[in-house]
């Protein structure tokens, strides 16, 4: 839904502000990570890549906590 007004505008903001979190990530086009630039430069939505690969990071990576 479009915003219509600063209303709008200023209540979207403080939802963003309490619920969303942004992340940088800065990939160099370099023989160090010219893969990863790469492969970043055939997806459709990177921010989706970078979630669905700290999944499965995440899954793959649990600590047993006692």
């Amino acid at each position: 839904m479009p915003i219509k007004s600063k209303k709008q505008s200023a209540a979207k903001q403080e939802w963003m502000k309490k619920n969303s979190k942004v992340y940088g990530v800065r990939v160099m086009n370099n023989e160090n990570e010219k893969d990863i630039w790469e492969f970043l430069l055939t997806q459709g939505a990177p921010a989706t890549t970078f979630k669905a690969a700290l999944r499965e990071y995440m899954e793959n990576h649990k600590e047993d906590k006692p």
